[in-house]
């Protein structure tokens, strides 16, 4: 049990080791946060969902890899964390899911987009669909 903040959480598991926040999301009682957990420069990408419950935000599942992850066991909802690398010198990114997109930051060449409240597969899968380099976007894998 943990009363802080989510990103008190997700690193309280990697006492002692390296683990560096490279982004974060916050819904009303969800969070996501994402960690760099390689201190070689090599990044390794590793992500935490958070939980508040009763005021205590919790750690909930983690993964290597960005999807979807089961709120609770008593619920059929969850959360979609789409995340990964992209240019080191953008610093936006566009997110497509289904017909809607979402604008999210980059951060050194980092992004994180999240869905909160969703059930499992029923709104496909994310992907990106451009990033924005020094004011202009760029809208295809081809143009990255």
């Amino acid at each position: 049990m943990h009363v802080g903040t989510p990103i008190e959480v997700a690193l309280n598991g990697f006492q002692g080791a390296p683990a560096r926040v490279v982004a974060s999301s916050a819904g009303e009682d969800d969070a996501y946060v994402l960690l760099d957990i390689n201190a070689t420069g090599c990044r390794s990408l590793y992500g935490v969902n958070c939980h508040r419950r009763a005021g205590v935000w919790e750690e909930g599942n983690t993964a290597n890899g960005p999807g979807w992850s089961q709120r609770s066991l008593d619920s059929p909802l969850g959360t979609l964390a789409f995340w990964g690398e992209t240019l080191v010198n953008a610093d936006r990114a566009l997110i497509a899911l289904n017909r809607d997109t979402v604008e999210v930051p980059v951060n050194e060449g980092v992004f994180l987009a999240t869905w909160w409240s969703v059930p499992d597969g029923v709104f496909g899968f994310p992907f990106l669909a451009a990033v924005r380099v020094e004011g202009e976007w760029r809208e295809s894998a081809s143009q990255l």
